[in-house]
């Protein structure tokens, strides 16, 4: 169920935290033990309308999981993760070259990062996941509500949206050919984003870019004209 979002981008969403969302926190306290691994391996869509996308989203979490800092059962490692979260071979249908920022995602955990508390932050317990995405096309990163760290292995990189809140995300040997939303604005966290051995296409509906890039081993099989400010040191 979508409540509020566009119909012309269906989320089709393989794992989500239920218990986590519908828990009485007033009676039971924010102690709900999330898994320490979860693999989704293999999602498409058919039959999906020609001007209308099916996005595959394997994994959605709640708005405050901010709130729940004892959801995991092992401590942090050194990476500031305690869980593993695989996402391989998921094939959206995109037959419209814009999507609203926060309707349809392959990995969504929205929220707030302005909400977040020293508790969240500083406990161990905290459900802190490492995320690998492999062969996932497109890839459409949404994380601005929790700590996660990304990792995007071939597949196309579409959209890395964090809201500034920090969180890593590391790309090697995808495609990356960003979708806008309807107004033209394309969503790329490019200051905690690393990018190695990629090949950068022109983003979808004529948007431009206008960002940067690090990185390197990078090849431009774009137009410069629409990526007008990334750096040459990041192409061969």
């Amino acid at each position: 169920i979508q409540t509020g979002r566009p119909n012309d981008n269906f989320e089709f969403c393989a794992v989500t935290a239920l218990r986590s969302q519908f828990t009485d926190y007033a009676v039971t306290g924010r102690k709900t033990l999330l898994p320490d691994n979860i693999t989704v391996d293999g999602m498409t869509a058919i039959n999906v309308q020609p001007i209308q996308n099916a996005v595959m989203c394997g994994i959605k979490l709640p708005a405050d999981l901010y709130q729940n800092t004892v959801g995991s059962r092992n401590k942090k490692g050194s990476d500031g993760t305690n869980a593993r979260i695989t996402l391989r071979n998921l094939h959206s249908v995109i037959n419209n070259p814009s999507i609203e920022l926060a309707a349809a995602q392959t990995v969504d955990i929205p929220g707030d990062a302005a909400n977040w508390t020293a508790d969240y932050l500083n406990s161990d317990y905290s459900w802190i996941p490492r995320i690998t995405l492999d062969n996932c096309i497109p890839a459409i990163i949404h994380t601005p509500g929790a700590k996660a760290v990304v990792d995007i292995h071939g597949g196309k990189l579409a959209r890395v949206y964090t809201n500034g809140n920090g969180n890593r995300c590391r790309v090697t040997g995808a495609d990356i050919e960003l979708i806008p939303d309807a107004s033209g604005v394309v969503y790329f966290a490019a200051d905690k984003t690393l990018v190695t051995g990629c090949s950068w296409l022109n983003p979808t509906n004529g948007a431009t870019y206008t960002g940067t890039l690090r990185g390197s081993g990078n090849e431009m099989i774009g137009d410069s004209a629409k990526a007008p400010n990334l750096p040459a040191n990041a192409f061969i």
